[in-house]
């Protein structure tokens, strides 16, 4: 999963919670670095969470471009400097099955509520209970 945020705490938290879940997150400090990764992935990701405010280039862009080469590809925008409205006006045509919204600060089991609803199911059992199994 593409995780694209320009905040080391948030990046940090959000890549531990998708290895706690076996989610192999590949993570970007910008968007300009998001584009990249997303351009040379080898093995395509299951979906972003991309922060909407950043150095170089922004997160609506970063989407657009994903978008652009598929353009059902799921994201979860986030931003603590936005407000939902305003993200909602930047992609007008929308709809839930492509997009959600985290609004920081967020809790972590706000990031797994919006992931499996972006996702359309739950999330893989916890890494370490796999493992045990």
């Amino acid at each position: 999963m593409l995780v694209c945020e320009d905040s080391r705490e948030f990046r940090s938290v959000i890549a531990d919670v998708l290895d706690h879940f076996g989610l192999e997150p590949v993570v970007a400090r910008d968007g300009a670095e998001g584009v990249v990764l997303f351009d040379r992935a080898t093995t395509p990701f299951a979906a972003a969470i991309i922060d909407m405010v950043m150095p170089h280039v922004q997160g609506d862009a970063l989407g657009r471009h994903i978008w652009s080469h598929q353009p059902n590809f799921p994201i979860v925008f986030s931003t603590g400097l936005l407000t939902r409205t305003e993200v909602r006006e930047r992609f007008p045509d929308m709809d839930s099955s492509r997009l959600q919204l985290l609004l920081k600060p967020y809790y972590v089991e706000d990031l797994i509520a919006v992931l499996e609803q972006l996702l359309g199911a739950p999330l893989p059992p916890a890494y370490e209970q796999r493992e045990s199994a």
